[in-house]
């Protein structure tokens, strides 16, 4: 049976590959943490690129039939000419201003920010674009940090007047209970429903129906092996709401 594979720098795409396995009752996972390069929003548009193709190459030669980037970054960096490289079916994930309502701020990493691709779509939606140079940094270092990074975020948002906060980049999605508490007027949203609903159409358009199809998670690592770091914090998403 066929198995996706997903590619991020780090934890975010966890909550990427929790929301897939909540759409999709069973699924097989391979997981590519590229914590060896370092959190994407830090580094050159030509370096994510690079550095996703070489994450994307193992997951296809570990025979994923399609692959995610569970990355904002990634995506709106590089995805078009990554999908011209591997003539492949790679969904990206790219913020959800689409789906704010009312008058909303988009959080991003630096990278993610100085790409035209982003910038049309902030324009398009009329969000207000708040860059958190290392907000994705201190989450990838566990959840004991995620106190001090939603900290960073209030310091952000503290001035400001909005209805929404989209999460742009998914590592900021572990805070989204947080934020929820902080900001209970507000509406917190991000895109891994879509890309979780977009996994699932394709899965069934190349199982003839059928989008049931494990279960199994295999995580690899490009640095450091977090595994039980990175096994417990997807049991935590899974088990949230």
């Amino acid at each position: 049976m066929p198995k996706i594979g997903v590619l991020d720098s780090g934890v975010g795409g966890l909550t990427t590959v929790s929301a897939i396995m909540k759409q999709i009752e069973d699924v097989d996972v391979v997981y590519y943490a590229d914590n060896g390069a370092g959190i994407y929003g830090n580094l050159s548009d030509a370096e994510i690129q690079a550095t996703a193709y070489k994450g994307l190459k193992k997951l296809f030669a570990s025979g994923a039939v399609m692959a995610v980037l569970a990355c904002n970054t990634a995506t709106v960096t590089s995805v078009e000419a990554l999908r011209k490289r591997f003539r492949r079916e790679i969904v990206g994930t790219e913020p959800a201003v689409r789906l704010a309502a009312g008058k909303s701020v988009t959080l991003v990493t630096a990278a993610t920010a100085r790409t035209l691709r982003y910038k049309k779509l902030a324009q398009a939606a009329c969000t207000e674009t708040v860059v958190l140079p290392e907000l994705a940094a201190v989450i990838e270092k566990g959840k004991e940090h995620f106190d001090e990074a939603l900290d960073m975020v209030i310091s952000a948002l503290e001035n400001k007047s909005f209805d929404s906060v989209v999460l742009g980049c998914t590592h900021y999605v572990f805070l989204k209970e947080r934020l929820k508490e902080a900001f209970p007027r507000a509406y917190i949203v991000d895109g891994n429903e879509g890309v979780a609903k977009r996994v699932e159409r394709l899965l069934r358009n190349e199982s003839g129906g059928e989008a049931a199809i494990g279960g199994d998670i295999k995580m690899i690592f490009s640095g450091e092996n977090r595994k039980k770091t990175y096994s417990e914090l997807l049991e935590d998403l899974r088990n949230s709401r």
